[in-house]
């Protein structure tokens, strides 16, 4: 949904990209990537809500940001606290 690279996205939720790439639709993911993944649906409903948008929040998920000492928010994600 957020159009993260598979590289990005194991990252994110805590994994290696080999290990993600075993998974299937029927696979246990575990808690913490499980917790993670639904810290970001928060963080993307209000992030859709405050913008208005899907694409609009997008697009500030990828842009660097002056406050976030000029890194992209979507970077941010993969730190322990990230999302909060």
């Amino acid at each position: 949904y957020l159009d993260l690279s598979n590289d990005k996205f194991a990252s994110l939720i805590g994994v290696s990209s080999r290990t993600l790439s075993r998974w299937d639709n029927d696979s246990l993911i575990g808690v913490m990537a499980s917790k993670t993944l639904l810290e970001v649906d928060r963080l993307s409903k209000k992030g859709i809500d405050i913008f208005g948008s899907a694409n609009l929040f997008k697009g500030w998920l990828q842009k660097p940001n002056l406050a976030l000492g000029d890194v992209a928010p979507i970077d941010i994600l993969t730190e322990p606290y990230g999302v909060e």
